[in-house]
């Protein structure tokens, strides 16, 4: 008997859509690897979403890859956001392969968060100054900008291009023409659940909004559609995957609006809203998904925002 994985494989392996499993170090335990898609032709060229991480074993994993698939030669790299896992080895493959880069129209990168910028968001989220750096060194230097409702020819299909925020700034997703699959970056995750946090050169952004806007979005695409995420398998039941991620963030912003019993900060409230961090980079992640569901909180009305002596913005319940 064939599994559902397996026949979804199958179909992909027809169409000349292969998943690449890379490795990569994460903050997150229920994240351990990141997906880079291939889209092959017959003539030994192909297409490239997303690249992994610029790790050695990332960058080994993806050379055998594309030998054990007969690439020799990538024409496009696709880009579907600005972060560390998914572009790790754009540079480098472009060099290497001559490739066409493309990106999402409104792309953000963490390297462009300076230690200015760093230091105001510590002081806004009220939590002490610490090595909060990321590993970015990336920018999408001459690369053609994508806009939503833009076609791309990538493999054997066309597809269609459409622009999402939330998870970040700006996502690419593709929709196939013949309407089976969608590349879906991490806008979906299933069992894993997708980060939302501001970046914090924007921290008054209401990016939960724009996520929760575009998972209603996607709950109105067809049940049968194929998922390609950014991390885990591909999966069919984007509507209810979709319905479950927006009700997982419902229920954590009812527990941080029951947790403020009187105003609080972003530093004080994450120890309410998550467990204890495990090093500086956890603990900026957590700074910057509480500010987020705070700012999604004050948009509804729900809570009102001010700004302590020490010039950190302060939380309270609305009325």
């Amino acid at each position: 008997m064939i599994s559902a994985l397996d026949a979804v494989s199958s179909v992909l392996a027809d169409e000349g859509i292969y998943r690449i499993d890379l490795p990569m170090r994460s903050v997150s335990p229920n994240v351990r690897q990141v997906n880079a898609w291939l889209l092959a032709r017959p003539d030994g060229s192909g297409d490239l979403y997303d690249t992994g991480t610029a790790e050695a074993r990332a960058s080994a994993g993806l050379e055998r890859a594309l030998e054990k698939a007969g690439v020799r030669k990538l024409d496009r790299l696709v880009v579907s956001h600005g972060h560390p896992d998914h572009v790790g080895q754009a540079l480098s493959l472009r060099a290497v392969h001559g490739s066409e880069l493309l990106v999402p129209e409104g792309l953000h990168s963490p390297c462009q968060e300076d230690e200015i910028v760093i230091r105001a968001f510590l002081r806004l989220a009220g939590a002490p100054v610490f090595d909060a750096s990321e590993a970015a060194p990336w920018q999408a230097t001459s690369a053609r900008t994508v806009a939503g409702g833009t076609t791309l020819r990538l493999g054997r299909r066309l597809w269609r291009a459409e622009i999402q925020g939330g998870h970040a700034p700006a996502s690419l997703l593709l929709f196939s023409d013949c309407g089976r699959f969608v590349f879906s970056a991490d806008q979906l995750l299933p069992g894993i659940g997708t980060f939302v946090g501001v970046s914090p050169g924007r921290p008054l952004d209401n990016c939960l909004g724009r996520q929760i806007g575009h998972l209603e979005r996607l709950m109105q695409v067809p049940p049968d559609m194929i998922a390609l995420p950014g991390h885990g398998a591909p999966f069919a039941g984007i509507p209810k995957v979709a319905a479950a991620q927006i009700a997982s963030y419902r229920r954590r912003l009812a527990r941080l609006l029951a947790a403020l019993e009187r105003p609080g900060t972003c530093a004080q409230l994450t120890g309410t809203m998550f467990r204890p961090p495990i090093s500086d980079i956890g603990r900026m992640v957590q700074l910057r998904m509480a500010m987020a569901f705070c700012n999604f909180l004050v948009e509804e009305g729900a809570l009102q925002a001010g700004e302590n002596r020490e010039g950190a913005r302060i939380f309270f319940r609305a009325g």
